[in-house]
């Protein structure tokens, strides 16, 4: 969108741009792990983001014991930095330390130690389980002892976190289904099954439904509520197992190596859950694993920085866009409309109606018709003060506006609203002759917005929110 900037000093003409075996798995995650101390994936300073890390692959019971699970631990790290979390900010435990209690008490640190609007990572790797709970069945994680760590645990401790958090994620690589799915299990050579047979008590009911997953359906909607983002990423499919190896648990190794893979398949410069899961599952496939990564809850969620984004080619402006639209938490209520969403080049003005359901920081992103682009219209060098309360404001406002000066074509625009100030004008600069800041749609571009969107370099960043994207169409 080319503009018109209408100031104190007159109309100025001004541009805003139209916008494989165990072994080959060892090497894999040894090489991933190297890759974590390159400037790629170092993570960013100041970031306020946390991670719970609990492997056992020795347990209390010699027969239940699993290979790999040390890699596990060390792949589990390279995923909590791909996602901007430091490593004073991760929570480890293993073995003997995860009793049943054990794992009680990590969740309870974690939670003490997150703010408002901090993002989680939780990674669990070992044996999962059923158990016969009288009329239902029980699932839940093993912990050292022999002890279930049961779903309605989980579940608690998932809910506090989102009471807190802006964003939980939790990567579950075990198996919690029973019955038919274990009795049929076929185990690559040198790998084993994660899901251990626990004989439970009471009566009346048979456990060995396929359950994996399904008790996090009923915590996404009060996570929702709460104002998180919940992803759950299970290692296999309701009625499969997961396994492990002497190089990794089948689904985390198949995690880390499309972390490298440019699995970026809108080219928004950031990794979905569901990009990620579509390249885990072609590579446990293709390595003989019959087990299903599963994801419940936001599978869009924009969780990491991927290996493409080192260069910025090719990357899609508006998918960035639409990313920043998906960090957003649920509970924060923002609304972008235009009354004239199709403005005749060369005569009209754009003219926004944000709507807020509570106070906070304003901003608008633009990104242009020919995609080059990322634009901050607000706040700006004419219109600094972007705190607003709940309601409908106008925009633009006295001192400056955006008149359609073509070329025909359509840009977007998202309205953000932020608890606390976001540096969204990280590395952009001053658009010669008019009052707004713009950066080239580059992969440092995409990751400054990533980075600021997700709240990493701000200590308590609070939630966000973010309207639709809008278009706007610039017409003859």
């Amino acid at each position: 969108m080319c503009s018109k900037h209408r100031g104190p000093g007159g109309d100025r003409h001004a541009s805003v741009k139209a916008m494989q075996s165990p072994a080959s798995w060892r090497k894999l995650i040894a090489s991933s792990l190297l890759l974590a101390s390159s400037a790629l994936f170092a993570p960013v300073a100041g970031a306020e983001n946390f991670a719970l890390i609990m492997t056992i692959g020795s347990y209390s019971n010699p027969a239940a014991a699993l290979p790999g699970i040390d890699l596990d631990a060390a792949s589990a790290r390279r995923i909590a930095a791909s996602m901007g979390v430091d490593d004073r900010n991760i929570l480890e435990y293993k073995d003997a330390q995860l009793t049943r209690e054990g794992m009680r008490a990590g969740f309870a640190r974690l939670t003490s130690r997150i703010s408002a609007g901090d993002n989680v990572f939780i990674y669990y790797s070992g044996h999962g389980t059923q158990r016969s709970g009288g009329a239902k069945c029980l699932e839940g994680m093993v912990a050292h002892d022999m002890a279930s760590f049961d779903d309605a645990d989980i579940e608690v401790s998932l809910a506090d976190l989102a009471s807190k958090a802006g964003q939980v994620v939790m990567l579950n690589d075990s198996c919690f289904s029973g019955g038919q799915a274990t009795k049929t299990v076929r185990a690559t050579p040198g790998s084993r099954g994660k899901a251990w047979k626990s004989e439970g008590s009471g009566s009346g009911y048979e456990c060995g439904q396929a359950i994996n997953a399904k008790f996090t359906r009923n915590l996404v909607p009060t996570a929702a509520r709460r104002g998180a983002n919940l992803l759950y990423i299970a290692a296999a499919g309701d009625n499969e197992v997961a396994f492990a190896s002497s190089g990794g648990s089948a689904a985390t190794v198949a995690w880390v190596s499309c972390l490298r893979s440019g699995a970026d398949a809108d080219r928004s410069g950031m990794l979905t859950g569901r990009e990620l899961q579509q390249c885990a599952q072609d590579y446990v496939r293709s390595n003989g694993y019959q087990q299903t990564i599963t994801l419940v809850g936001n599978a869009d969620l924009p969780l990491s920085f991927g290996e493409g984004h080192a260069t910025g080619a090719n990357v899609d402006a508006l998918a960035t866009l639409d990313n920043l639209r998906r960090q957003a938490s649920p509970a924060s209520s923002v609304e972008l409309h235009a009354p004239n969403p199709r403005m005749t080049i060369g005569k009209d003005y754009l003219d926004l109606r944000v709507t807020t359901g509570q106070a906070g920081y304003l901003y608008l992103l633009h990104v242009g018709s020919d995609g080059k682009t990322f634009d901050l219209l607000y706040p700006n060098a004419r219109d600094s003060d972007n705190y607003v309360r709940a309601g409908t404001m106008s925009l633009p406002r006295a001192g400056w506006g955006i008149q359609a000066m073509g070329p025909p074509g359509t840009s977007h625009v998202l309205a953000i609203l932020s608890d606390k100030p976001r540096q969204f004008d990280k590395g952009m600069t001053g658009s010669a002759g008019t009052p707004f800041k713009s950066s080239n749609a580059t992969g440092a571009a995409t990751r400054n917005l990533g980075v600021v969107g997700m709240g990493q370099g701000s200590e308590s960043p609070g939630r966000m929110g973010a309207s639709q994207v809008l278009a706007v169409h610039e017409v003859h």
